[in-house]
């Protein structure tokens, strides 16, 4: 306890909390115990000022006591939230979902080949009897989603852009998506139209795809596709194989975007939209996969140019020589 007077032997004494903070300490005891100049104030004014800034300096430490164990509390909630990811081999269940792990069980015959695969079980038993299998997930998990490490939620705004906290359980984050884990768009209305992304890539060219549910068009970088690849069907067939092949060519308008290739490289460029086509298909419905990788339609065509050879002519062919 501390005991606050006045200048004179007659004013009336405070009796307050201890006050930890040492520079409200130091204040209040210099106003209190200091006391005006006797010749200019009466006793009872003396009182009332030394008690006003006794009572200021306890708010101030009595805010900041508050305000420093909320901080101890909520960081102590953080760490018991954040948990490593674990598989129950017993029930079959993880403490986790993590949609970009899915996978498509086999189909046995009588069963419907539409349903969807349980996302609490993307880390599947030691040997799941299924199509396609995914190593078990044992990083941070927070509020079933797993996480980056290292990261505390909710994240400081003065570092990241909203949203700070992730999804719910079983919905995709990040590449733009809006917060249920999809892609919209505005169309000349203002209305929201949902669309299905995918990207590729084949020797030096990039294309970014975009499927909407349309009655078949097929645009690239703002040209009808037939325009684009010169009327050639070969390059035209090349880029829409993944989409004939599953039969949905007239259930989707396709949008894309291709970068580099030349003028004439058309090829490549039609290479690059195959993949992207194709892993659009894949976001819209993740059991078109076994299909879509089956006709390697997923995967990159990694051939490139012969490079050219110093001091000849070209990649194979070679100077004249002459021996005199």
């Amino acid at each position: 306890m501390v005991l606050f007077t006045g200048a004179n032997a007659g004013a009336p004494a405070f009796v307050l909390p201890s006050i930890t903070s040492r520079g409200s300490e130091s204040l209040v005891t210099s106003t209190a115990l200091r006391g005006p100049r006797s010749e200019g104030y009466p006793q009872m004014h003396a009182a009332m000022t030394g008690a006003g800034a006794a009572a200021i300096a306890a708010m101030v430490a009595f805010r900041r006591q508050r305000r420093h164990a909320g901080r101890k509390v909520d960081s102590a909630r953080r760490v018991e939230e954040i948990v490593m990811g674990k598989w129950d081999p017993e029930a079959g269940t993880a403490n986790y979902t993590d949609p970009w792990n899915q996978r498509v069980d086999k189909v046995e015959e009588g069963e419907n080949p539409d349903a969807t695969w349980d996302n609490s079980k993307v880390a599947g038993p030691a040997t799941p009897p299924t199509s396609q299998r995914f190593a078990k997930y044992t990083g941070p998990v927070y509020k079933g989603v797993p996480v980056v490490e290292g990261l505390q939620f909710p994240l400081d705004p003065e570092k990241y852009y909203p949203p700070l906290e992730p999804p719910a359980p079983g919905v995709k984050w990040g590449d733009g998506r809006a917060e249920d884990g999809n892609w919209y768009s505005e169309d000349a209305d203002g209305k929201k139209v949902q669309y299905w992304m995918g990207w590729g890539k084949r020797k030096q060219s990039c294309a970014v795809v975009r499927l909407y549910k349309g009655n078949g068009q097929f645009k690239v970088n703002g040209k009808e596709a037939y325009s684009f690849f010169h009327y050639y069907p070969i390059w035209w067939l090349k880029a829409a194989e993944p989409i004939c092949a599953l039969s949905q060519k007239n259930e989707f308008d396709i949008v894309a975007k291709v970068f580099s290739g030349g003028v004439l490289g058309k090829s490549s460029g039609a290479g690059a939209l195959r993949v992207a086509l194709a892993r659009a298909l894949q976001e819209y419905n993740y059991n078109w996969r076994p299909l879509l990788n089956r006709g390697k339609f997923l995967t990159k065509d990694y051939r490139l140019p012969e490079t050219k050879k110093i001091g000849q002519v070209s990649a194979r062919k070679k100077k004249r020589f002459n021996r005199r």
